[in-house]
Parts: C-alpha cells; sequence; structure tokens
C-alpha cells in the first residue's frame, strides 16, 4: 500500500479534495493557455492583414477596430502597433502560465506518491538560441 495514501474515511476524503483541487487548477491554466492561443492567433492574422494593407495604401489610411463592444476607425499604423502590444502581452501571459504549470504538474504527482518527472527541461531563449546558431556556424 501506498504510504503517501491516507488509511481512515475522513483523510481519504480530505487527500482526494485536496488532489481533485490541484488537478483543477492545471486544468483551468490549460484552458487559458488554449483560449490565449486563440486569440494569438486572430491578432497574428489581423497583424498580416493590417501589414499587407500598408502595403498597398498609404499609412494615413484608417482601419475599422474592435475595442470590446465598440468600432473605433484609427490609423493603420496605430491600429498595428495596438496589434504587436496585444500579441505580446498575451505570449507574455502564455508563457507565465506554462511556467507556472511545471510546478503544480510536479505538485500534484507528489501528491499522487509518484516520482518527480525525471526531465524539468526548459526551452532555450533567443539569445541562446542565437548564441548557440554562431558557435555551431563558426565550427562547421
Amino acid at each position: 500500500m501506498d504510504p503517501k495514501m491516507p488509511q481512515d474515511t475522513q483523510s481519504c476524503l480530505n487527500y482526494l479534495s485536496k488532489l481533485e483541487g490541484v488537478a483543477q487548477d492545471i486544468l483551468l491554466d490549460k484552458e487559458q493557455i488554449v483560449s490565449y492561443s486563440r486569440r494569438s492567433n486572430s491578432l497574428r492574422e489581423a497583424k498580416r492583414a493590417l501589414e499587407a494593407d500598408l502595403k498597398k495604401d498609404p499609412p494615413s489610411s484608417k482601419t475599422w477596430m474592435c475595442f470590446g463592444n465598440i468600432f473605433i476607425k484609427c490609423p493603420k499604423t496605430k491600429a498595428l502597433n495596438i496589434v504587436e502590444k496585444d500579441q505580446t502581452l498575451i505570449d507574455e501571459e502564455i508563457n507565465t502560465l506554462r511556467n507556472n504549470l511545471k510546478p503544480k504538474v510536479d505538485n500534484m504527482r507528489n501528491l499522487e506518491g509518484k516520482p518527480e518527472h525525471p526531465f524539468n527541461l526548459k526551452p532555450l531563449s533567443k539569445d541562446e538560441v542565437n548564441a548557440m546558431k554562431k558557435i555551431l556556424h563558426n565550427t562547421m
């Protein structure tokens, strides 16, 4: 029998409710990541469309933007800046959620009595990737 598994009914219920709470928190974060990713894709599409329009039209031309329930006509260059800033903020939020997800999963594995995941890998930053490219390019 697992030493982490409680013996009496009340402690078993407490254990399961704690485990359920952690699992629910993980699922909410994953759903939020999916939602932000969809929003990020929409912003990416809007950015591409604005960039294409700016190549055809003069920079002073205007476009309609939706802010909540309001449509506002603004210059395309300003709209592009707004879309880029929103894209940056959403990407930062996605990265924050992903970074916070790993400790939550480790906590759940710990509660379940499973060993920690053997790999706790983190992706390379852009600076690290560029440095690796330079090193590999110089050695070849």
